[in-house]
């Protein structure tokens, strides 16, 4: 994906999605075969 920072972070700004929203929209993506996927917005 060639997409910048700030761009999804304006989208995720002005929607109002839910967790599963993101999961749904993304887990085409994904290879969900095993594993653990662990997703951590934090900003320091």
């Amino acid at each position: 994906m060639n997409i910048s920072h700030d761009s999804v972070n304006r989208f995720l700004n002005r929607e109002n999605l839910t967790p599963e929203d993101l999961f749904l929209e993304s887990s085409s993506h994904l290879d969900l075969k095993g594993g653990v996927l662990s997703v951590d917005d934090t900003v320091i």
